[in-house]
């Protein structure tokens, strides 16, 4: 599996993300795809490539978005699977194994997760799921139109 990390000015949170994602399990490979950063953002990333050789930094010249460079980023990855992270997430304990049973026994194209907000120090809980779903729920191919009625703006890149 890939990860695929975007990101923008993000010197002060990439950090955390990149640590996650290299001692958590999730990805083979690290791609990160800098949006035309500047500030500190390609030193941090630079001093995480010491601890996990699986990151290659790719940095754009041009700013193409979130969505742009998300497109870019799954370009460059190698993997099978792309796990898409903005530059400011972590995962909870327990959630790379669960979806990788996911993908190991029902083979979906597209695996979504709802999501908390905390704050940057992590303390606070903001909100405790993005999505008001009591439960997973899965959707077939057949199944498109109730699955973006009901995910509406979560669907984004």
């Amino acid at each position: 599996m890939a990860g695929v990390v975007v990101t923008y000015n993000s010197a002060a949170t990439i950090g955390a993300c990149l640590r996650w994602i290299g001692t958590g399990g999730v990805a083979d490979e690290i791609v990160v795809l800098d949006n035309a950063s500047t500030d500190d953002t390609a030193s941090v990333v630079g001093e995480r490539a010491k601890r996990f050789s699986q990151i290659r930094y790719i940095r754009k010249d041009v700013d193409h978005g979130l969505d742009g460079n998300f497109d870019k980023a799954v370009e460059f990855a190698r993997g099978q699977f792309c796990w898409l992270l903005p530059d400011d997430d972590i995962v909870k304990p327990g959630v790379v194994e669960a979806v990788s049973k996911v993908l190991d026994e029902e083979h979906p194209s597209l695996v979504l997760l709802n999501y908390e907000f905390r704050d940057f120090p992590l303390t606070t809980l903001l909100q405790d799921r993005v999505l008001d779903f009591e439960s997973d729920r899965i959707y077939g191919p057949w199944e498109l139109e109730r699955m973006f009625s009901e995910l509406r703006d979560f669907i984004r890149y």
